[in-house]
């Protein structure tokens, strides 16, 4: 439910988002492509068997989140960190609950 309430806080502009994008001077696009990519991950994680995408979709989202406040440092990595740490580990558990089919010849 993190990923969904962050990625429609991002996608209304709540919370300084457009401040911060503005800020990076990429343009809004990146602020809408993050937080769909964001609302899209909490729900995949919510489905379960669209967790592996989901946790992959949120393990990139916040490593983004993370290299993003590591070269501005505008806030705490303390957030940022453990939201890469639980959706990291997620997706190692989605693996494990379902593991990705592969083709052996």
């Amino acid at each position: 439910m993190v990923f969904v309430v962050a990625g429609l806080t991002v996608l209304a502009g709540m919370a300084g988002s457009i401040e911060l994008f503005d800020h990076l001077g990429l343009g809004q696009w990146l602020r809408y492509v993050s937080g769909l990519l964001a609302l899209s991950g909490g729900v995949l994680l919510l489905i379960p068997s669209g967790a592996i995408m989901g946790s992959a979709i949120a393990t990139v989202v916040t490593l983004g989140a993370l290299l993003l406040q590591m070269f501005m440092e505008a806030a705490s990595m303390v957030p940022a960190l453990l939201l890469a740490l639980l959706s990291g580990v997620s997706l190692v558990q989605a693996q494990l609950d379902q593991p990705v089919a592969t083709r052996r010849r």
